[in-house]
């Protein structure tokens, strides 16, 4: 793996952590929530998984841009429902 990559590889480990830790406080902020917050929770939940899953697996470029574009749309998306929940 050369040092591009292991960088790569890294801000994506480390975006991701970051979008976890809002998951889990959208998550707890949804357990409160009405049923329309929850719906669009249980949509953006799937994606979530399955960005862990990419992650920790050893990325390859493509991966890694592809999980980039997931990464980015799943985070708008949380970050668009914490402020529909508000802050």
């Amino acid at each position: 793996m050369t040092d591009d990559t292991k960088a790569s590889t890294s801000t994506l480990r480390a975006d991701f952590e970051q979008l976890s830790r809002l998951a889990d406080e959208v998550k707890v902020k949804v357990h409160l929530a009405g049923m329309e917050a929850k719906e669009y929770w249980q949509e953006l939940e799937p994606r979530l998984e399955e960005l862990e899953q990419r992650v920790v697996k050893d990325l390859g470029q493509e991966a890694r841009e592809a999980t980039r574009q997931v990464l980015d749309e799943v985070s708008g998306a949380l970050d668009r429902l914490r402020q529909r929940l508000g802050r």
